[in-house]
């Protein structure tokens, strides 16, 4: 009894370790490109708090006093940063 628990615990270990490996499907799309006259730098520093798995197709806005907001980067999903 002990050999037959030491052998599913053994399988059990060496499956959760191959699987936290192995690649999960097609690569992520990369970033869309900026729009004219954005600046990388504002990009980063809006997409700073956003979720991992979202950031790289969000949509980058930057706000202007006056209530008006100017595109510097569009996206893929719904997040707006």
């Amino acid at each position: 009894m002990k050999r037959m628990i030491t052998i599913v615990l053994g399988t059990l270990v060496v499956s959760a370790s191959v699987m936290a490996q192995g690649g999960r499907g097609t690569p992520a799309a990369p970033p869309p490109p900026l729009e004219p006259g954005a600046s990388q730098a504002d990009v980063d520093q809006a997409l700073v708090a956003a979720p991992g798995n979202l950031k790289d197709q969000a949509t980058v806005i930057k706000w202007k006093h006056h209530q008006t907001y100017t595109p510097l980067r569009k996206g893929e999903n719904r997040r707006v940063c």
